[in-house]
């Protein structure tokens, strides 16, 4: 029974801090005048390095051993580190920035897309071939985000852009996570959390610095908006929140992957997106959204689901083959 409450909270921790995360960052974008992305992504950035010094500091994380060949480290810089950072870099800042020109529905439903980019990376990359039930369940995703983004109200070309930028990013990104773990199983995903986040701060900086102007001036606007509407300062607590959870999210993501079988994974993925569906109806999109919309994103989810499902039988019968 214990086993049980254990899978279920990870599974449950895992889909509320995600869909909070969503939710917070479009309320960012939405309710108040801040169009900044950038220093959105460089407060989640300073969050995660101090948190990860924190626990370097109190013991609670212990980093894994370098390669004590100067090669072999030089080649984990140049040849994972450096393509990993970039993909990362690129996965975060189109994502949060994509939310500020798109619909909260449509977005959750184009960025199932990164599936089939996936698929392409990993035959180009790892020379793997999808089976023909993966494909197929990947297709019909495919299908429904057409069919929903053709009857996109708010359609924006900006938006969709960087959603299928963010999707380009992604999916390079996991292949390049799959890549640099089989060349170096020491490091966790913990620390390529953090040698990411530390390889693209000072990028993050120097780009603030030069758009410092105008980041400001968004601030103050954003700050000022806040107090006349409601007399709090809701936009940074908003903003803070933002950050944290940034943070709390690889957690999540970690406890659930850890704790849960991938059946349960794929289940608790689906239910996150359902409960992402509704909160976005119910809170931002209930009159933006057409009816021909949502029988897209049906069908996108359904392909997601047997997608969830092809792929747990499919790991199942390779490991039963291995025992």
């Amino acid at each position: 029974r214990g086993g049980v409450l254990l899978s279920v909270g990870a599974a449950a921790y895992y889909v509320t801090v995600s869909t909070v995360l969503t939710l917070v960052n479009k309320t960012l974008f939405s309710r108040f005048p801040f169009k900044q992305p950038l220093a959105l992504v460089l407060g989640q950035s300073v969050m995660t390095l101090l948190v990860s010094v924190l626990l370097v500091a109190l013991r609670v994380y212990h980093p894994p051993q370098l390669p004590e060949s100067r090669a072999l480290r030089q080649t984990l810089l140049a040849r994972h580190l450096v393509p990993l950072g970039a993909a990362f870099l690129a996965m975060v800042y189109c994502g949060v920035a994509a939310l500020s020109f798109t619909s909260l529905v449509m977005y959750n439903t184009l960025r199932k897309t990164s599936l089939l980019l996936v698929l392409a990376f990993e035959m180009a990359l790892l020379g793997v071939r999808p089976s023909r039930w993966v494909t197929a369940s990947v297709l019909v995703l495919a299908a429904g985000v057409l069919v929903a983004a053709r009857h996109d109200v708010a359609f924006s070309a900006q938006g969709y852009f960087l959603v299928l930028a963010t999707n380009v990013a992604t999916s390079l990104y996991l292949v390049l996570i799959k890549r640099t773990k089989k060349a170096f199983p020491q490091l966790d995903a913990f620390a390529l959390l953090v040698a990411n986040t530390a390889l693209t701060l000072p990028l993050l900086l120097a780009l603030a610095a030069l758009r410092y102007r105008a980041l400001q001036a968004d601030f103050l606007r954003a700050l000022t908006a806040a107090h006349e509407v409601s007399g709090s300062s809701s936009f940074a607590l908003y903003f803070t929140a933002s950050c944290a959870l940034a943070v709390v999210i690889n957690h999540a993501i970690y406890s659930n992957t850890s704790i849960n079988s991938p059946l349960t994974q794929a289940v608790s993925a689906q239910l996150k997106d359902a409960v992402l569906l509704i909160c976005s109806l119910v809170l931002f999109d209930g009159d933006a959204v057409s009816n021909e919309t949502l029988v897209g994103v049906a069908i996108s989810l359904f392909g997601s689901a047997v997608y969830g499902v092809v792929k747990f039988r499919e790991r199942s019968s390779s490991e039963t083959k291995h025992v």
